[in-house]
């Protein structure tokens, strides 16, 4: 009898042995399923966010071409020349400078006041200005986007006062769609 005791004692040590190790590979199969199910979680993701920074790059392109479509672009002022003015290079102003310049127009008419800045989506240089036409003390006012080559951008000689002139009258910019931004 001691002899069977010993026989399947011994036997019980060696399977639980065994079914450890056993229960050791399952669990490391389970713990590299799971690793690989949250890798692939992972990279679902990943692949998502691109897809949506994607879809929101396109929508903002297609938001800056309807926006140009919506309206005929207006004429390309010709070379002009003030006295105590020069043209400058709109690369070379300040938001600060170029945000609330006044806007001359045909024969020196005031049709307006920049009120914004649109920046490209790109390399965030200036693509567009908002023209704030018409109204009184900011009520009323008419808001269009115009391109930058719609513009003559001048710059006193001493530096102190910046002036945009348009090809255009202050009823062709209201008669232009409104800027909604």
């Amino acid at each position: 009898m001691k002899r069977l005791i010993t026989s399947s004692l011994i036997a019980m040590f060696v399977s639980t042995g065994a079914l450890a190790q056993q229960a050791t590979d399952e669990a490391g199969k389970t713990v590299d399923g799971m690793a690989q199910s949250a890798e692939a979680a992972a990279d679902d993701a990943v692949n998502k966010v691109e897809a949506a920074s994607d879809d929101l790059a396109n929508d903002a392109q297609a938001m800056d071409s309807e926006l140009a479509s919506d309206r005929q672009m207006l004429r390309s002022p010709a070379s002009m020349t003030r006295d105590g003015y020069m043209p400058v290079d709109p690369a070379e102003l300040t938001a600060e400078s170029l945000t609330g310049a006044r806007v001359y127009g045909i024969d020196d008419e005031n049709i307006g006041e920049i009120g914004e800045l649109l920046l490209s989506a790109e390399g965030g240089a200036i693509d567009q200005v908002v023209v704030d036409v018409g109204g009184f003390l900011g009520l009323g006012e008419h808001e269009v986007a115009v391109t930058m080559e719609e513009l003559h951008i001048m710059r006193s000689d001493d530096g102190s006062d910046v002036r945009v002139y348009m090809d255009a009258t202050q009823e062709e910019l209201e008669a232009q769609p409104e800027y909604e931004g």
